[in-house]
């Protein structure tokens, strides 16, 4: 096939709650000649990022229930970007899960190059780590670490909410894993001139491999779904008794007669009318790794929305 447009492609990975879709929302913004598309990947049965993103008014495509690079979604993301490589745009953004490991990014583009629509070329990899939790996530998640070592643009977000002594050891502590990688600090995801700036580092001691995401390796969900419109004051007291217990909390609720964004990583919630609507209510959970955690909130859950009230609650965990 000759005389191929061409798409430049970038991805943007981060641990849950990091800024991803901030930083897309801001990539959007500050290029306004370009023509954007956009895939959205959720380990969540249910896109919540996508929702957000859509009020740009660009070509979205979801990906969810797991990580692309999963080898469960890997077929499914591979389709996807050929059939992207169809639209007439300049750029693609692909905003990885939150406990993604993009080892296998590259080893995915090459095998739908010969299929592709246009000339798919991979501009690199911008990795956000949130300053305020990087130094702990990176000790016990393999799949964090890996979005370090493949990041080509590292951003370090959240710096006004930590000291200039831990900001100096998150440098630190990427060059140990990464020194290849152009190092930003960044509040709010806020970064100038990130696409021209970055470029693919093909030596930078990280040759694709095999990801780490397998069916077995998902952390457990708890999805909850609502028909009705609830209670704002009630659904507050519920968010607030676990959020202790949740690492990230997420989604659209219908309260007091209006549209709801919930947005909360940590011990930090955000609870916002959003001018979005959608057929029905629904809420990730990302437990804490403790065993405890999932049944503490299952109990809240029985509690706080109990059966008859519109409410269904489910829980995935390692299949």
């Amino acid at each position: 096939m000759q005389n191929k447009k061409s798409i430049d492609i970038y991805l943007i990975t981060g641990f849950l709650g990091s800024g991803k879709t901030t930083l897309i929302k801001n990539l959007i913004k500050d290029n306004p000649g370009f023509k954007v598309g956009v895939v959205v990947n959720e380990f969540g049965q249910v896109g919540i990022d996508g929702s957000l993103i859509k009020e740009d008014g660009i070509d979205l495509f979801e990906i969810n229930n797991g990580s692309i690079f999963c080898s469960c979604l890997q077929t499914t993301f591979s389709k996807a970007l050929v059939e992207l490589s169809r639209l007439s745009v300049d750029l693609l953004l692909i905003e990885s899960s939150g406990v993604s490991d993009p080892s296998n990014m590259e080893a995915i583009l090459e095998s739908i190059k010969s299929s592709a629509y246009a000339e798919l070329k991979y501009k690199g990899s911008i990795c956000l780590v949130d300053a305020t939790n990087i130094m702990k996530l990176i000790q016990v998640s393999q799949a964090v670490e890996r979005q370090v070592l493949y990041g080509d643009y590292i951003i370090i977000n959240k710096t006004d909410l930590v000291s200039e002594t831990i900001v100096n050891d998150i440098e630190k502590l990427i060059r140990e894993i990464n020194p290849y990688a152009v190092t930003k600090k960044a509040e709010y995801a806020n970064v100038q001139d990130i696409l021209s700036d970055i470029t693919f580092i093909e030596n930078k001691n990280a040759s694709s491999k095999e990801s780490c995401n397998t069916p077995s390796s998902r952390p457990p969900v708890i999805y909850i779904k609502s028909k009705d419109d609830f209670d704002k004051k009630r659904f507050k007291e519920f968010v607030n008794a676990i959020q202790d217990k949740a690492f990230r909390i997420k989604g659209f609720f219908l309260l007091d007669g209006f549209w709801h964004h919930i947005d909360g990583v940590n011990q930090e919630l955000i609870i916002k009318p959003v001018n979005i609507s959608r057929d029905f209510s629904e809420l990730i959970i990302f437990p804490n790794t403790d065993e405890r955690a999932i049944q503490d909130i299952q109990k809240i859950c029985s509690t706080h929305m109990p059966d008859g009230t519109g409410i269904f609650i489910k829980t995935f965990v390692k299949s």
